[in-house]
């Protein structure tokens, strides 16, 4: 099937004729409103259609030897039409041919026929003063025939005073056809165009061409259709047909049927709209009475109503957000049934579609149902909200948890539907948030869509006031025996409770032992681990000079070695020293170093000789030694 060009279709159902070709094959040709279509039609008689006529289904032809013959057009169901039970009739020489209520008619010559399909006779209705250059045809109960120079209207009592109707000068027209569209029958004229056939309509009541409405490719000899026979019936309403208009809202249509005819009929509504198609569209909701008027017949009326298609409109429910500062505005609509969607700038949207970055304005969206047809309207309006002042409500100061000596701002404002934007200390970002600040005093500035504001920041130095009271206690490494330091609390310790050094933590009072001669390092921190403060402790070494005692001493009041005690620079932190004579009796005993024997008994001296000493001491490491020996007294 070729789909072929199209000038003038609009407002055409598919109708459909036959046409047969300078190849003499029959071809079915259909009016669309995309154009014409064409399909060849199979069957007898197949190669020798010259010239045809149709009466509804019965196909009469005569080919290229004069002959004339009946057949059937046979459609069923949506396969292609075929010719059947083709048939001879009678000899009938000529080129033009078309049937009517007397019979099947054709031009021998310039002479009129007629024959009596049932019988095959014949019978001469009078000479023209016309030849033809192709077809026949019947419209409205007129007899119209294709002569070179237009189309000639023949008077079926009188052929002899056919005359022009409507001069078509350089157009060769061959086929000639009546066709039903909707409720009219129009015709068409067949020209030969290069590579083809140009198909005109006619107007004939107003006699005139009234544009192409396209082309076929192929030569056309003849042409026919179903109501070639054109009679015209009387007036009548036979239905009014109402529809709802799918692109218009609560607006509906009404299309007048009546029988199919050639005249012009004029269709009026009560509101005095009128036309000659019969189709009334855009029509409110109401009640309409048509009346129906042809030329030589009683008029026809009859009321019609156009239901309010509103009442089954779904319920929308919309959703709008204003713009406000800088933020745009949105819109969605909930539909509450389902099968319809929103149709807004020509495209189409579900049900709950947020329409969002939308200015200010009027916004128009239109509900359509699953087959695109209009069944709600609907308006809203976005206006711009205003934009709230920026308020400060708190500005939050705190020493940073892990980072000492530096401390974390934190901005609070009231609520506000756009961004702000805020900058301390050579820093901007949209939280309000600043971290690593040091003490000092700074300038806040924030700004809006539509405010600005600034506010003076003074950051205290959080080294001193978050320092905890606490008193270091060290003891120095000593002898063999290192140091350790501990931190007790001396007051307010600020919430202290736990002393880092080397990753290792103590509680506070706690010891922190083992501490080699050094610099240490100590951070205070909080219950939270926060950093309260870092302290610095230096471990010394205290003095380590153990004990010792000469060999002999001189108790004779020279001040010089008077006394037989240790050396006078050791520094044990417990001591214990016993004399004894020969014989083994105790004559000296102290705990102290500074005191010493002076070779006295019980107030008496004891002579020059040999003793016996035994001395046990601690030193700072708590190292415990034992010594003994020999002293010899020198008188």
């Amino acid at each position: 099937m070729l789909l072929l060009s199209c000038l003038h279709t609009a407002g055409y159902a598919q109708q459909t004729f036959y046409v047969c070709t300078s190849s003499l094959s029959l071809q079915k040709v259909t009016i669309t409103p995309n154009g014409l279509q064409t399909q060849y039609v199979d069957g007898c008689g197949n190669g020798s259609f010259f010239s045809i006529a149709v009466d509804k289904t019965k196909l009469y032809y005569n080919d290229s030897n004069a002959g004339l013959y009946s057949a059937d057009l046979v459609t069923i169901g949506n396969t292609p039409t075929t010719v059947s039970n083709c048939k001879y009739i009678t000899s009938a020489p000529g080129n033009a041919l078309t049937v009517g209520k007397d019979g099947v008619y054709y031009v021998y010559g310039t002479e009129l026929m007629v024959v009596n399909p049932a019988t095959g006779a014949a019978k001469s209705l009078g000479v023209m003063p016309y030849g033809p250059s192709g077809d026949l045809v019947f419209y409205n109960n007129e007899l119209y025939m294709a002569n070179y120079a237009g189309i000639v209207k023949i008077p079926l009592n009188d052929p002899t005073k056919a005359f022009m109707w409507l001069p078509i000068p350089d157009a060769s027209i061959y086929g000639l056809a009546t066709v039903k569209v909707g409720n009219l029958i129009k015709a068409y004229a067949f020209t030969g165009v290069s590579g083809g056939t140009n198909v005109l309509e006619l107007d004939l009541n107003k006699r005139q061409v009234v544009g192409s409405i396209g082309t076929l490719p192929y030569v056309v000899y003849d042409a026919g259709s179903p109501v070639e026979t054109a009679v015209e019936p009387p007036l009548q309403i036979k239905e009014v047909k109402v529809t709802k208009d799918c692109d218009k809202l609560n607006r509906g249509s009404a299309e007048v049927v009546t029988d199919v005819h050639a005249s012009e009929y004029t269709y009026t509504l009560n509101n005095g709209v009128s036309n000659t198609t019969g189709l009334f569209t855009n029509l409110a909701p109401g009640n309409y009475t048509v009346t129906v008027k042809v030329e030589g017949q009683p008029e026809k009326a009859q009321g019609f109503t156009i239901p309010d298609y509103s009442l089954t409109a779904p319920t929308i429910v919309p959703v709008l957000v204003n713009p406000v500062c800088d933020i745009k505005g949105s819109i969605q609509l909930k539909i509450s049934t389902s099968g319809y969607r929103i149709k807004y700038n020509n495209a189409l949207y579900d049900s709950g579609y947020l329409f969002a970055d939308l200015l200010p304005g009027a916004y128009h969206f239109t509900i359509v149902n699953e087959q695109g047809c209009v069944i709600d309207e609907k308006d809203y309006n976005l206006v711009q909200d205003v934009c709230p002042p920026i308020t400060i409500t708190a500005i939050n100061i705190d020493a940073e948890c892990k980072k000492y000596g530096l401390a974390v701002v934190n901005v609070l404002t009231l609520p506000h539907p756009d961004k702000y934007s805020y900058t301390l200390a050579g820093t901007t970002n949209i939280d309000g948030t600043f971290t690593d600040l040091l003490p000092g005093t700074y300038t806040l500035v924030i700004v809006s869509s539509a405010d600005r504001k600034e506010a003076t920041v003074v950051i205290p130095d959080f080294k001193i006031v978050n320092k905890p009271n606490l008193l270091p206690v060290v003891k120095n490494a000593i002898c063999t025996a290192n140091g350790n330091i501990k931190f007790m609390p001396n007051g307010d310790i600020k919430g202290a409770a736990r002393v880092r050094y080397n990753n290792t933590t103590y509680k506070i009072g706690q010891v922190i032992p083992n501490l080699p001669v050094g610099l240490y390092h100590f951070t205070i921190l909080s219950e939270q681990d926060c950093i309260l403060d870092e302290v610095d402790l230096q471990v010394n070494e205290d003095k380590c000079d153990p004990v010792d005692f000469p060999n002999a001493f001189t108790p004779n009041n020279d001040g010089a070695n008077d006394f037989f005690r240790p050396n006078q620079d050791s520094n044990p932190i417990k001591y214990s020293m016993m004399v004894f004579a020969r014989n083994g009796q105790q004559l000296f005993q102290t705990n102290n170093t500074l005191l010493g024997w002076d070779g006295t008994f019980k107030g008496a001296a004891v002579p020059a000789g040999v003793y016996y000493w035994v001395c046990t001491y601690t030193m700072g490491d708590l190292v415990t030694v034992s010594k003994k020996g020999w002293v010899t007294l020198v008188r």
